[in-house]
């Protein structure tokens, strides 16, 4: 084997390790220096990668025990999954957090975004290296230049591979990795453009469909919203492509009518390829869809306030490193992609032997993808015409990744351009950094305009260094061959000693390392920048917090476990608690729970839970706004009272609802460790599916959602009392201090300035006492419960979270509450307040009677619940299933399916034939079924395929 050849080889597979390592071990560099874990107290838990995605990424673990692909007991209730996993967590990256345990996945999310990163830089090197070979060689000759020769070109050997693990490296490390690496689900989206690209190309060249359908089919996989954006962009890279290549000798000597028909066909096979991919996608797409239109779909969600995102000096700004203004739906996209992006972008327009067909095709592509930016209709079209719920531009990685591959093909012609290229490169730098602080004076830092004009001055001279250097290279092909010029030949180049080889060989791995060394340390420092806006304006988590709070719940669930086990309560058994870290805990750890936000909410079932009293909104439901009423019938067994946990929050890290201690629950044990957790047993508690005592066609909401409880006890339970009764005008006395005074046309509303409303509300019979508070026109206010004459319990109230049914305390008979509300905000509408106390005599008659028509459990499992019932549901009827509507549910009695119905719709229920012994409750996702039909039978194709190509080839090789 020559020396070439052995060459050849070892770059084949040098350079994309290369590019997988160096950008991951880059960003780890990063990460240690900024202090993230391991390496530092720090993490990478911001945002919403703290509040949903590391629950969902912990979740895989409790796949087969209270969930599964389709389902999961931890989703409010017990809900459709599918739509929550093919969204946040369905990458096949995503399960390496499997391995790594709850307390340490800090730690895990900062090894696992760096290796995604290092795979961004190895799948764009792989592309890079096949558009290197398509600029290096055309056919089995070097291009010729006009006027005869060939001139030398930085494209081949040491130096192109050189510029391949450059540009890779950039693209793993652009602006738009660091600043979304939160959302650690899109970046399959970054990893995998490439190689659609790659398999793009190779299907228009050689008609090849495999890798694009492979390709394809593991983004929509692992994530179908980012699966979108990349789709469109490949689709546009298609009609480029075609406009770009070179057509072959066999595409020249045929008619024109022929090179139609060719790009028809493939534009056909392009086509079958999407839908080969969706299909094999199917079984996951598809009730992915269903899950959808019960919320995200259909939903009138928020509109850009104007036509145009951004202006002009915005956009300038983020061309400089470094630049960060904002997350939100404020700012404009990240797209810095290095220096040298910039510098050798305009150098693919500056070379004259790029086709003026494919400079138009880049500069159309280019501008269009620009103008996507600051055009919002067209914004919405890449967001599937959902506007953005901050973190917007979410598809501008495809705007770098094409800057990128025009950049590279700029470096790659670099020793082509002509020698005022580089001067007048850096001549414009200069003009453009001035113009950029005259027309943004105080937006751009000024360290960032000199940073950038001295590292493009940089580049530049090294850039020029290269192709000197490469201008003195041989003039031949890549397989040898020495290029046949039009003129008369000149006379053959004489060998060159082997020392000026070795030295011309040193000089370029030189040149290379200065350029790859310059942009990596730009890359770092920048980084370090938007990280540090981040940081500033949403504050990364520490690892020891998090840490510190995993180990007490596992504490606590380790010891309700152990309860659960002892009462013979299964895992439908759920958990309340007056605390949130994290609206997805239960998913993250494994329980049953009523919390839950996403995306892929389900409406329906979040406005029964407001209807009810809870917090809740269009995406979301909090364990705020429980009362032992809807706690007893939901099965929220369990009551977890935090009542440290803020003075132990430094970094105001979860929300605390009311910590006064539920008297009316048994309390189980406390856990300490860095703070106390008091687990508390709800004896009402309903913990299986039951029949309903009363007539379901005459419950209707209330009048107000305490009195909705009322009304929906009465009818589960057949006990026509009212758990909870309202206080009157006559009970609650009010107070004005000094500074507050009653509106003088509304005796509701209470204005001033720092003023206080006390409410004085007697309890003449005692007990437990909630509180609704309408929010109305309220801003923040702070509500202090007086106990002892003593300030207690502070609480925040009429934001998102604490807008619901408010547990004040327990309270004596003749005791009475005592609440001050601080007038921060000028005036306190108070119209809406109502108050009603707890008839724990009533609550547990009320469930004993539902207690005697419930069904004893047998099995249970993730979407599965089967048990027999009572004697005293022998008659049959209305089964309440506390679960949320979903039409994948089938309900069963003795083995026939029986009709399903929404109560008030929120909750399942079954109709149930009288003499029915056994039930069996199981949840199928909407689409599932088709969805895995689908996918069978496009495997199947796909192998069939595979098989002929297989006999095809070997008929070839006997003949």
């Amino acid at each position: 084997m020559s020396t070439r050849t052995r060459a050849e080889k070892i770059g084949r597979w040098l350079v994309p390790l290369l590019a997988f390592f160096v950008p991951a071990l880059t960003a780890l560099c990063i990460f240690a220096s900024y202090g993230m874990a391991p390496f530092g107290g720090k993490s990478l838990l911001i945002m919403d990668m703290s509040g949903q995605y590391v629950e969902f990424l912990a979740g895989l673990k409790h796949v087969r025990s209270i969930s599964d692909l389709y389902f999961n007991w931890g989703k409010v209730l017990g809900s459709n999954y599918t739509g929550v996993f093919a969204y946040y967590s369905s990458s096949p990256i995503s399960w390496l957090t499997v391995l790594c345990p709850d307390k340490y996945l800090p730690a895990g999310l900062t090894f696992l975004t760096a290796f995604k990163i290092g795979l961004c830089g190895l799948t764009m090197s792989i592309f890079l290296e096949r558009v290197r070979r398509r600029l290096t060689v055309r056919g089995s000759l070097c291009d010729p230049v006009r006027g005869g020769g060939a001139r030398p070109e930085l494209t081949r050997g040491i130096a192109s591979r050189g510029l391949v693990l450059m540009f890779a490296a950039l693209y793993a490390l652009c602006s738009y990795n660091c600043v979304y690496s939160m959302c650690v689900m899109w970046l399959d989206g970054v990893i995998i453009l490439p190689l659609l690209l790659f398999f793009t190309e190779e299907l228009i060249d050689r008609g090849r469909m495999a890798g694009l359908v492979a390709s394809l089919a593991y983004i929509f996989i692992a994530n179908y919203y980012i699966a979108y954006m990349c789709g469109i962009f490949t689709a546009m890279y298609f009609v480029y492509y075609c406009v770009d290549r070179r057509s072959s000798k066999a595409e020249l000597t045929s008619g024109t009518g022929l090179r139609v028909w060719y790009y028809v066909q493939r534009g056909l096979k392009f086509a079958g390829s999407v839908l080969l991919a969706a299909a094999l996608a199917a079984w996951l797409l598809l009730p992915a869809y269903f899950s959808l239109t019960e919320g995200k779909i259909g939903y009138d969600n928020s509109t850009y306030p104007s036509d145009w995102n951004y202006n002009l000096t915005q956009f300038v700004r983020k061309l400089f490193p470094g630049e960060y203004d904002n997350i939100t739906n404020t700012g404009a996209p990240f797209l810095y992609a290095g220096a040298a992006t910039f510098l050798m972008l305009p150098a693919f327009f500056a070379d004259r032997r790029t086709r003026l067909r494919s400079k138009l095709g880049a500069a159309l592509t280019l501008g269009f993808l620009v103008l996507s930016t600051v055009y919002s209709p067209l914004d919405n079209a890449w967001h599937i015409f959902q506007h953005p719920n901050w973190f917007p531009y979410r598809w501008t990685f495809v705007l770098c990744g094409f800057g990128v591959l025009l950049a590279f093909r700029g470096a790659m012609g670099a020793a082509r351009l002509s020698p005022g290229y580089y001067p007048g490169a850096i001549a414009g730098m200069a003009a453009f950094c001035v113009s950029a602080r005259r027309m943004a004076e105080n937006v751009p830092d000024g360290g960032n305009i000199r940073k950038l004009f001295i590292l493009t001055a940089a580049l530049s001279v090294l850039f020029m260094a290269g192709a000197l250097i490469v201008r003195t290279a041989p003039k031949r092909c890549r397989n040898g061959a020495v290029i046949e010029p039009e003129e008369p030949p000149a006379p053959a180049p004489r060998p060159k000693p082997v020392i000026r080889t070795i030295v011309r060989i040193a000089a370029l791995c030189l040149v290379g390392v200065f350029a790859l060394t310059l942009s990596l340390n730009e890359e770092k420092d920048h980084w370090k920048k938007l990280m540090l806006g981040l940081d500033n304006a949403h504050t990364y988590e520490t690892s020891a917090a998090y840490t510190e709070y995993r180990e007490e719940m596992s504490r606590v669930l380790a010891l309700i476990d152990r309860d659960r086990t002892a009462a013979g309560e299964t895992r439908f058994a759920g958990i309340g608690q007056n605390f949130s870290r994290s609206y997805n805990e239960a998913i993250g750890q494994g329980y049953r729970s009523v919390a839950h936000y996403s995306s892929a909410f389900d409406r329906g079932v979040n406005r029964f839970m407001e209807n009810l009293g809870y917090s809740a909104a269009y995406l979301w439901n909090l364990n705020f706004g429980a009362t032992a009423a809807t706690d007893s019938i939901f099965g929220i067994r369990y009551m977890l009272n935090g009542a440290g946990i803020a003075e132990w929050d430094k970094e105001y890290k979860i929300e605390v609802g009311s910590v006064t201690p539920p008297a009316e629950y048994r309390l189980l044990d406390t856990v300490s460790g860095a703070f106390d957790i008091s687990v508390y047993v709800n004896d009402f508690a309903v913990t299986a599916p039951f029949l309903i005592g009363g007539s379901v066609p005459e419950l209707k909401w209330g009048y107000n959602c305490l009195d909705s409880q009322n009304n929906l006890l009465k009818t589960l339970s057949g006990v026509d009392k009212n758990v909870l009764y309202r206080l009157g005008s006559g009970q609650i006395t009010i107070k004005l201090s000094a500074g507050a005074y009653q509106d003088s046309e509304n005796d509701t509303i209470y204005r001033g300035r720092n003023g206080i409303v006390t409410y004085e509300v007697e309890l003449p019979e005692g007990g437990v006492l909630y509180a609704y508070l309408g929010r109305n026109r309220n801003n923040d206010t702070t509500l202090r419960v007086i106990q002892d004459g003593k300030p207690g319990e502070e609480l925040t109230l009429y934001r998102g979270e604490t807008n619901c049914i408010q547990r004040i305390g327990q309270y004596a008979p003749g005791e009475k509450a005592v609440l001050e509300f601080e007038l921060t905000s000028g005036a306190l509408y108070t119209q809406d307040n109502l108050f009603y106390v707890l008839d724990t005599k009533v609550l547990k008659e009320q469930t004993d009677a539902m207690k005697t028509r419930a069904l004893n459990i047998t099995k249970f499992g993730s979407g599965y619940i089967k048990g027999t019932l009572p004697e005293a549901a022998a008659g049959g009827g209305t089964m309440l299933i506390q679960v949320p509507y979903n039409a994948g549910w089938t309900v069963k009695a003795d083995g026939r399916k029986v009709k399903t119905s929404a109560l008030l719709e929120g909750l399942l229920t079954a109709e149930i034939p009288a003499g029915t012994k056994t039930v069996e409750i199981r949840y199928r996702a909407k689409g599932a079924l088709p969805g895995l039909a689908l996918s069978g039978a496009a495997l199947v194709f796909c192998a069939a395929a595979v098989l002929a190509a297989v006999l095809k080839k070997r008929r070839r090789r006997k003949k």
